[in-house]
């Protein structure tokens, strides 16, 4: 799936995809060693709890060819 995206996706855009995972993010780490196998440029936007392994919740996972802004993000 991410091969088609990546293929289609237009010149400067991004990938962005809304991930529920709990600790320890065995899906979110997955899904991003996926799309870093695809993009040059990827990061995953949480609360610091999540990402600290105290519960789960949301995650977003960007990826883009070109790098990401991640002040405006």
């Amino acid at each position: 799936m991410l091969e088609e995206i990546a293929r289609v996706l237009r010149p400067g855009g991004a990938y962005v995809v809304n991930i529920i995972d709990y600790s320890p993010l065995r899906f979110v780490r997955a899904e991003a060693a996926t799309a870093a196998a695809l993009f040059p440029d990827v990061a995953v936007i949480a609360g610091r709890g999540i990402l600290e392994g105290e519960g789960g919740g949301n995650l977003v996972l960007v990826a883009s060819e070109t790098p990401l802004d991640r002040a405006a993000v």
